[in-house]
Formats: structure tokens, sequence, C-alpha cells
């Protein structure tokens, strides 16, 4: 074989092993990177959600300590626009009890 031929394949032989070599550190870089801003979101997120659920809560709980310390009014129709008007949305699981307990007015 002629010395150009050589030195072309061992030139060739080079290129490919260097990019080989190039491909696989960039792969494990990127994959480290993504994981990191994919631990990061993930942390991120639960903290504010956890934020979000303890505001949730100290609300709940003041509206709580309000409903149990007010008075209501003695007249029961009375009494249930006074919930209705108190609340609102606040508490969707007792809508029930709220309509059952006023639907006769």
């Amino acid at each position: 074989m002629k010395i150009q031929i050589k030195l072309f394949m061992i030139m060739l032989a080079m290129f490919i092993i260097a990019s080989i070599t190039g491909i696989l550190f960039s792969e494990e870089l990127y994959t480290n990177i993504i994981k990191q801003q994919i631990t990061s979101n993930l942390i991120n997120t639960t903290q504010s959600r956890a934020n979000h659920i303890e505001t949730l809560l100290g609300e709940y709980k003041g509206l709580t300590k309000t409903l149990a310390t007010d008075r209501l009014p003695r007249n029961r129709s009375s009494q249930c626009t006074y919930l209705y008007s108190r609340d609102g949305l606040v508490f969707n699981s007792t809508n029930r009890y709220r309509r059952s307990l006023c639907s006769d007015y």
C-alpha cells in the first residue's frame, strides 16, 4: 500500500475514535445536566406545594376558629343566608349539609 493511503486510514481511524469519545463524553455530561434540572424542578415544585398547603391550612384554621366563635342568628332562614354569605366556596365539602339544612327555606 502506498504511504498516502496508510496515512489517510490512520487519520480516519483517529478521527472516528475522537468522535466516538466526544459523543460518549457529551452524552454523559448532558445526561447529568438534565438529571440535575429535573431534580431541582421537583424540589422547587414540592416546596411550593408544601407552602401552598400550609397557607391553605392556616386559612382554614382561622376560618374554622372564626366560625366556631361567632354567634349565628336564631332564625333558621337567616342562619342559612349567613352561612352562604359567610364562607362562599371555601368549604365545598359541607355544601350538601348546608343545602339540606336550608332546603326548606
